[in-house]
């Protein structure tokens, strides 16, 4: 998969760097939210087969995302290029008391390659806005993680397995920059859309992750995502 998704790379790059009238390192970090519904429902099921009274101290919040682009310059206007982003969130159920403690962890990364699309036009004499459209492929690995340690015992007990799964994504946005002498700080404002999801595929036994007998679990990236760039 990772030959197939740098040749497809290539086959965007060599064109687009033929036609470029500049190229542009683009940098950006922000805030996600994740919906990630299926996997609620996933831990609620395991914690109700739990004897234990559990408590959500997390439950997928939002958190900060990171990605970078190479933008070749079309016209003055329009630029694209190859992108990459990671996300990352995750929950916890616990328990602690002077008996020992118990938490079950579900933590999610992900990694999406893919191409990013900017359309931006000067607004009075120093501000560009504009919107952009990202979109490409999202590898995304669940861990999940349990640990019991009792009081009275020196031993602990921890137990992990993990998922995989491959989906594709959509993200249309607003943006606005400020271009300066050698670098061009902008806020981008857009939305995650997911737009196809395998479902989860253990690792282990290579069994997809079922909530029901016909609703396989999926991620649930999609949500408000507002960044900070600079551009080089």
């Amino acid at each position: 998969m990772t030959k197939i998704i740098l040749g497809i790379t290539l086959l965007f790059i060599i064109p687009l760097s033929s036609y470029s009238k500049g190229i542009k390192i683009q940098l950006q970090g922000g805030l996600g939210s994740y919906s990630m519904s299926d996997m609620k429902t996933l831990d609620k099921m395991i914690a109700g087969q739990l004897p234990l009274s559990l408590h959500q101290t997390d439950n997928f919040p939002a958190y900060w995302f990171y990605q970078g682009a190479v933008l070749f310059n079309l016209s003055e206007n329009l630029s694209m290029g190859p992108m990459y982003a990671f996300h990352s969130t995750g929950s916890r159920y616990s328990l602690a008391d002077y008996s020992g403690e118990y938490f079950y962890d579900n933590l999610l990364r992900a990694h999406s390659p893919g191409l990013t699309i900017n359309y931006t036009k000067a607004v009075g004499s120093n501000f560009k806005c504009g919107a952009y459209i990202d979109g490409g492929i999202s590898f995304t690995k669940a861990e999940f993680k349990e640990h019991l340690q009792l009081s009275n015992l020196e031993e602990e007990y921890n137990e992990s397995s993990s998922a995989k799964e491959t989906s594709y994504f959509i993200e249309p946005g607003f943006l606005i920059s400020y271009p300066l002498k050698k670098i061009e700080p902008g806020l981008h404002i857009g939305y995650y859309i997911p737009v196809a999801a395998g479902g989860f595929k253990e690792n282990e036994s290579g069994q997809l992750l079922y909530l029901s007998s016909e609703n396989k679990a999926k991620s649930g990236w999609g949500g408000l995502r507002v960044g900070i760039s600079l551009s080089f």
